[in-house]
């Protein structure tokens, strides 16, 4: 299993980490994928459940916490993230719209078609993230 991301979820996850605020984010992250197998991801909130295909919402660190937005791809076995947010602070956000759903599913597509997706590394500690792009 591969765990991979577009460049809008790599600025998002860049832009929060900076911050102070969100600084428990990288290891929440990180936690959350370390050591896990394919089908223990498939838990959360299903948005659109296409066969083979869920697009799902994880709540990551408690309900102040953090939203993920995912595609589980079950035939490649494979996570896309798609879009990272705090449900507090000064960048707090609501739930996606629709619209922004189906930006994100299309920016995947097109990133999937021109190589442009980003591989996450977690470290051996499971505290750590890194982010390359996907040699194809």
């Amino acid at each position: 299993m591969e765990i991979k991301c577009t460049q809008s979820f790599c600025d998002q996850f860049s832009r929060l980490k900076r911050k102070k605020s969100y600084r428990d984010l990288e290891a929440l992250l990180a936690k959350f994928f370390h050591e896990k197998e394919f089908k223990d991801l498939l838990s959360g909130a299903r948005i659109h459940d296409t066969p083979g295909k869920p697009f799902i919402k994880k709540r990551l660190g408690g309900s102040g916490g953090y939203r993920l937005y995912y595609i589980a791809d079950e035939n490649e076995e494979n996570i896309y993230n798609l879009v990272i947010y705090p449900k507090t602070g000064p960048d707090a956000q609501a739930n996606i719209t629709d619209a922004e759903k189906v930006e994100c599913i299309r920016e995947l597509v097109n990133a999937k078609k021109k190589g442009n997706l980003f591989v996450c590394r977690i470290d051996e500690n499971g505290k750590e993230l890194s982010f390359e792009k996907e040699n194809l």
